[in-house]
């Protein structure tokens, strides 16, 4: 794959009015290119992934002309913003010295990102920090989750057909990679070498679930089989452990490249562990909640216009809500899908789509549609929901297989917000606070 020429930068949402909670029919969604971005620019890629540590957006690995096993660092705070937060910590005349160290303990930025007490040189600003330790191996397709300040890579492809089933650590407030060896289950083996699966926190213990894996030995010679386990990895107290637990009801059938979300339930106080879509052959639609109190699988019942079936997509917890943004979708033609079990014709997206997990609900945006504001369709790319803005960086785009194979990259990060309305009622809420 072929890199293209455009610079990389990020969109992001763009707020007029006050700053209320948005609802559903009074909020006007607007994408937004982020412009001008300072420091490093990474090169493009799919199958990388991303997480937020408050502001800051870190990404790693993904696939370019090879494996990627580059990582940078996005800070998205708003000067504004980042004055205010930390004017508090400059009052009573405290030293320079005092300043810096809890400016780099909250922010996790170097010296070298923000040179003054208030950090406004690291606003939107790439930088590639300084890792040392067990530094990892590039990988695509990959577990991706954050911890407070510790990141937790699983698995992924390392090489054309090799996948991994390694776990590595990254402390960012020393930026210090570390290799893990969690202990296997008390009865049976551990996770198999895999890509595409899901890794998600669910309240102090990670939830794995899914992938494809290659059932022959052979990298050259690659067997996909498609996977529906389920493992936990306990974290708590730096106690690793792998287990598998015994679930109830139908469990979701094998995929890879579907989304997994952790969604709090405050009226019922409950985790629940939100699967969505996702590739077994034909491209998948479903929906999965596995309720972690009683580890029992139910496919709920949703209202409201169905997404088309994804895979490579993303999804973005914010607030109740889930965003589901992109992919690769079955070609739609004259409003009708191709439902054969191994379709033949596909093609990227760039459409959202919202479902609101209280009500399980698929609700209709009201959009800015205009070209100019709207992202390229893409799949493989990355998302992180920072306060109330999704960013959204690079991924691929393409064609219908029917036309030809070739893909290029899409290099842009973009963010979204509402324009709002002065009534609301929702705890969501899009755009800043001014």
């Amino acid at each position: 794959m072929t890199a293209n020429t455009e610079s990389a930068d990020l969109l992001v949402p763009a707020t007029t009015g006050t700053d209320q909670e948005a609802t559903k029919n009074n909020a006007i969604l607007r994408w937004k290119r982020v412009t001008n971005p300072s420091g490093p620019q990474p090169r493009p890629r799919h199958g990388h992934r991303a997480v937020n540590i408050k502001e800051l957006m870190v990404v790693f690995g993904g696939g370019n002309e090879g494996i990627v096993d580059e990582l940078h660092v996005y800070n998205t705070a708003r000067r504004r913003a980042v004055v205010r937060r930390f004017a508090k910590r400059w009052r009573g005349g405290c030293a320079v010295r005092r300043w810096r160290c809890e400016r780099d303990s909250l922010l996790g930025v170097d010296r070298a990102v923000a040179d003054s007490p208030f950090g406004e040189h690291a606003t939107n600003q790439w930088y590639v920090p300084a890792t040392k330790g067990d530094v990892p191996p590039g990988c695509a397709a990959y577990g991706f989750v954050v911890d407070g300040t510790r990141i937790l890579v699983f698995g992924g492809m390392v090489e054309y057909g090799k996948y991994s089933n390694e776990l590595y650590e990254l402390q960012a407030t020393k930026w210090e990679w570390k290799k893990l060896r969690p202990k296997p289950p008390e009865s049976g083996l551990p996770p198999c070498r895999r890509l595409g699966h899901s890794f998600t926190l669910v309240g102090d213990r990670i939830y794995l679930f899914g992938g494809l894996a290659n059932e022959s030995d052979d990298p050259k010679n690659n067997i996909p089989k498609y996977l529906n386990d389920l493992y936990i990895l306990e974290i708590k107290n730096n106690q690793l452990q792998w287990e598998m637990p015994t679930t109830f009801g139908e469990s979701p059938p094998p995929r890879e490249s579907h989304t997994a979300v952790s969604w709090y339930d405050k009226k019922n106080k409950k985790y629940w562990l939100v699967i969505y879509g996702g590739m077994s052959g034909c491209r998948l639609g479903d929906l999965w909640l596995l309720d972690t109190d009683t580890m029992s699988w139910t496919r709920p019942r949703t209202s409201g216009p169905l997404p088309l079936p994804r895979s490579l997509h993303s999804s973005t917890l914010i607030g109740n809500r889930m965003y589901v943004f992109g992919g690769w979708v079955p070609l739609v033609m004259e409003d009708v899908v191709k439902v054969e079990k191994h379709e033949k014709e596909w093609k990227c997206t760039n459409t959202l789509a919202c479902l609101n997990l209280e009500t399980m609900t698929w609700e209709e945006l009201d959009l800015d549609t205009e070209e100019e504001n709207m992202p390229r369709a893409r799949a493989g790319h990355c998302a992180v929901g920072i306060h109330t803005r999704l960013y959204i960086w690079s991924g691929r785009d393409g064609y219908r297989k029917a036309w030809n194979n070739q893909v290029r990259n899409c290099v842009v990060v973009r963010t979204l917000s509402a324009q709002t309305q002065p009534n609301y009622e929702s705890s969501l809420r899009y755009g800043f606070t001014q």
